[in-house]
């Protein structure tokens, strides 16, 4: 069950927002039986909703949010009637999680006992979308991203949904994980660019040992194009060789990099599969990078952003004529 989609109905239903009201001073020698069985049953981007099973002997409730957990600020108090045993409350952060508590009121008497749960925010939307590795003609990318925020009451999520697509926007393949990576092999990648959108989900307990997934936006959606995976180079004369390439789907060129010591700089940009080169440059290093349109759209490769960069080194001993 999504939670996500839950949202609207409640909302509209339960769009009761918690005053601020004074505390009234209480009989501790009464007794009042305490609410119990509170679930969260929505959230919106700014706003989270949830609800109690009450009491006969209550006239009202006393409604408490804290941040975090059961010793974190108030964020959100008050009083409601005894005929309302749902609330929702503005102003949340996303990527929070808070923590509520309702006591039981009658009589100038508070319930020794409350209801209280875990409430969540929105997910924070995962960032900083990246590939590791991923070599040249393999169908393997290591992607990675950033998932919870850097504030203190941010919360892990469960997990994340990704969602990958071609260039073109055909669908290649939906993946759930636990963690902020996915290696994963998928054919039509190889020698192609893809897109990748990623979500992550928090599950929130709505009953009795059910549970719910709370889902952030999706991420804008992220291009990355593999290198060229060179097929071979050979010797044309004492300074002077020729590099040949497999094609990488709907690439219109092809832009040459060279190694200078810890840098890559541009040679050439070239149509076709093949080029020459002088020797020095097989020797110290060679990418290929293919510049691809699909749709009308250019899109360059991504290899040197990626953080482990494997380029051809080639030893040409052989001339050939």
């Amino acid at each position: 069950m999504k939670l996500g989609k839950r949202i609207g109905s409640f909302m509209l239903a339960l769009a009761v927002i918690i005053t601020l009201v004074m505390v009234p001073k209480f009989d501790s020698n009464a007794y009042v039986a305490s609410p119990t069985f509170l679930y969260q049953t929505g959230a919106s981007a700014n706003a989270i909703s949830f609800k109690w099973t009450g009491t006969a002997d209550a006239a009202a409730y006393d409604v408490i949010v804290r941040v975090q957990n059961a010793y974190g600020q108030v964020v959100a108090s008050g009083t409601v009637p005894a005929t309302q045993t749902s609330v929702s409350f503005n102003n949340v952060a996303k990527g929070v999680q808070y923590y509520a508590q309702v006591y039981a009121v009658k009589d100038g008497a508070r319930s020794s006992g409350y209801a209280s749960n875990y409430l969540y925010a929105m997910p924070l939307t995962p960032g900083d979308i990246y590939i590791d590795t991923w070599y040249q003609g393999k169908n393997n990318p290591y992607i990675r991203w950033a998932g919870a925020g850097s504030n203190t009451y941010n919360f892990t999520p469960s997990g994340y949904e990704v969602k990958i697509t071609t260039l073109a926007g055909k669908k290649i393949s939906t993946v759930s994980t636990y963690g902020t990576s996915l290696y994963k092999s998928m054919n039509k990648v190889k020698n192609a660019g893809f897109k990748i959108s990623i979500r992550s989900y928090v599950n929130v307990s709505v009953g009795s040992g059910q549970y719910a997934r709370l889902y952030s936006d999706w991420s804008k959606a992220k291009a990355f194009v593999p290198g060229a995976k060179v097929k071979k180079a050979v010797l044309i004369d004492n300074s002077t060789g020729k590099l040949t390439w497999k094609k990488v789907k709907n690439a219109k060129s092809y832009t040459i990099y060279r190694k200078s010591g810890s840098k890559f700089k541009k040679v050439k940009t070239v149509k076709g599969t093949s080029t020459t080169l002088k020797k020095d440059y097989f020797l110290n290093g060679i990418i290929v990078a293919p510049n691809v349109k699909v749709k009308g759209k250019t899109y360059k490769s991504t290899i040197l952003k990626q953080k482990n960069v494997r380029y051809d080194k080639w030893y040409l001993r052989t001339r050939y004529y």
